[in-house]
């Protein structure tokens, strides 16, 4: 999470503190290592998560339009769809 988001440890750390006291995450010591503390969304992180993407996508979808003709939108559409379906070939071939 740590490299993903760019922070260091103690800054994840006071981050996720504050998750788990909103009760949007939980944390459970690993079986496998002591050192590691899986996080994962509590039913009411997964409402709020949902909604936040939702939110995300509609000011995507809004800038997108208006920079773009409808006709433009749609082939923006396929040419993501063609990346995805490569990409998601890549992926398996790795595994």
């Amino acid at each position: 999470l740590c490299a993903h988001l760019q922070l260091t440890t103690g800054g994840l750390s006071k981050i996720l503190v504050l998750l788990e006291k909103r009760g949007l995450i939980s944390r459970r010591n690993s079986d496998a290592d002591r050192r590691s503390r899986p996080v994962l969304l509590t039913p009411e992180g997964q409402i709020l998560a949902e909604e936040l993407f939702g939110q995300i996508v509609n000011l995507n979808e809004n800038v997108i339009r208006q920079a773009m003709s409808d006709e433009e939108c749609e082939e923006l559409t396929r040419l993501v769809q063609k990346l995805a379906r490569f990409l998601d070939g890549v992926s398996k071939e790795r595994r």
